[in-house]
C-alpha cells in the first residue's frame, strides 16, 4: 500500500472524432483579370481541395448578396454558416497557406493596418477593371 492508498489498475478508453473541415466556397469577378489570377492560383495551389471557387459573371451568388454587391467586393462563405467579405475575405483565404499564410493574415489583422488594407482593397476592387483590364 503506497502513501495515497491502493492503487487499482484503471482502464480509460476514449475517442475522438473530428468533424471534417467545410470548404470556402470563394466569390470573385470572372471578368476581372486580377481576380481570375487570383482565383487560378488557388486553384492550382496545393490548398485547392479547401475552396471551391464560383465566377459571379455566370450568375454564381452568394445567397442573400445581389449582383451590384458581390460586383464590389470578394465574398468568401467559409462553410459555417459566415460570410466574409473585402480584406476580410482576403484574409480568410491566405491564413490556409500555412505557416507564411498565418503570419500575413495576422498582419493583416491589427486594427491600423487593418483599416489601411481595407481602404487599399476598396480602392482597387472598385478601379480593378481599369488597372487590371477585362478578359
Amino acid at each position: 500500500m503506497g502513501k495515497f492508498g491502493q492503487v487499482s489498475n484503471i482502464e480509460i478508453r476514449y475517442t475522438i472524432t473530428m468533424k471534417p473541415r467545410q470548404k470556402k466556397t470563394v466569390y470573385y469577378d470572372g471578368a476581372c483579370t486580377m481576380c481570375t489570377a487570383f482565383a487560378t492560383k488557388i486553384e492550382k495551389s496545393t490548398k485547392s481541395d479547401q475552396f471551391i471557387l464560383k465566377d459571379i459573371t455566370e450568375g454564381n451568388l452568394p445567397e442573400g448578396i445581389t449582383e451590384a454587391q458581390a460586383q464590389k467586393e470578394i465574398y468568401v462563405d467559409q462553410g459555417d454558416g459566415r460570410v466574409t467579405k473585402n480584406i476580410d475575405g482576403v484574409i480568410s483565404i491566405v491564413s490556409n497557406y500555412g505557416f507564411l499564410g498565418k503570419i500575413t493574415a495576422g498582419v493583416l489583422k491589427i486594427p491600423g493596418i487593418h483599416f489601411l488594407a481595407k481602404l487599399g482593397y476598396r480602392f482597387v476592387a472598385k478601379y480593378r477593371h481599369v488597372f487590371f483590364g477585362k478578359r
